[in-house]
């Protein structure tokens, strides 16, 4: 047990960094007794894990966190590191051989073990998917393959399950306005708050989103920005009608952050339908007294 804290102390550190802060990186590998030289990180998430573990619990989560793990013991063929990165997310920190830097061969290998690890799974009834970050030949930047895994992994957003992510460098994203909602777009939408058709709305919302996802299909931060500028109009239209700006406003934040970290495009469309309801309704309830 001691060793594997020292090995999760000894990942963690090169995964975020901090390793410059503490010491040479051959003086703490002495020092927690670790002969492991990973080059590569992969981060592998349980798919759905918000969903599967709503209600259950501490002993489930833990059996499932273990059960990844024995299954990635054996399918990783290489010596390696781990760490949890967060709930649901693993960080693999893979040994590489230097002729294995090389980007097809890197690739190709990592691909493998992540294939494997998902026919495990799926055995188990459950899923991964994993981001793929680049080899590192310098120990000290491995924090960038773990990076590069992270942000490998923001295509997902708007696809399924049992995925594998290479990182890529991303080509610019044209971010002409002309692709976000147009100003009478959102006139239309607010319009159909403002006489009392929630359901209206809602409806014309979810074609909005849908153009939206098509427009910004890579770069999903850009989609999270639109929909949160919709959200924020609706709320600025809430406070107007004498709506508790406080109130509003912290439900705002509290709500943009949950959206901010979701991450699957249906579960979004779905928590911001449900919250456009709740804003929605004592507007159109306004609405109809003053008819």
């Amino acid at each position: 047990m001691e060793l594997e804290a020292s090995k999760a102390t000894f990942s963690q550190m090169l995964i975020s960094g901090t390793i410059v802060h503490e010491a040479s990186y051959e003086q703490l590998q002495k020092k927690l007794n670790i002969d492991i030289n990973p080059r590569l990180v992969i981060v592998v998430s349980i798919d759905r894990y918000p969903d599967l573990a709503i209600g259950q619990s501490l002993e489930w989560k833990i059996n499932l966190g273990q059960t990844l793990l024995q299954e990635i013991r054996k399918a990783v063929i290489v010596p390696f590191l781990w760490v949890w990165a967060s709930e649901g997310v693993l960080a693999l920190l893979l040994e590489l051989k230097s002729e294995d830097s090389l980007v097809q061969r890197y690739k190709e290998k990592a691909t493998r073990i992540v294939r494997d690890i998902q026919y495990r799974t799926d055995a188990l009834n459950f899923s991964v998917s994993a981001g793929i970050g680049t080899y590192m030949d310098d120990p000290y930047m491995l924090y960038r393959s773990y990076e590069e895994a992270k942000e490998s992994m923001l295509d997902r957003f708007f696809q399924g399950n049992s995925l594998i992510f290479h990182y890529e460098k991303q080509i610019q994203v044209d971010n002409n306005r002309k692709k976000g909602i147009l100003p009478e777009e959102k006139a239309e939408l607010l319009s159909r708050v403002r006489i009392g058709d929630e359901e209206g709305s809602i409806a014309y919302l979810n074609i909005l989103l849908e153009r939206l996802a098509q427009s910004y299909k890579n770069n999903v931060d850009m989609f999270k920005s639109e929909a949160f500028d919709l959200v924020m109009s609706l709320s600025r239209m809430a406070i107007d009608l004498d709506g508790n700006a406080s109130e509003i406003l912290a439900d705002n934040a509290r709500m943009i952050q949950n959206l901010y970290v979701t991450i699957r495009y249906d579960k979004f469309c779905e928590k911001l339908n449900d919250y456009w309801r709740k804003l929605a309704k004592p507007i159109a309830d306004v609405q109809s007294m003053a008819v």
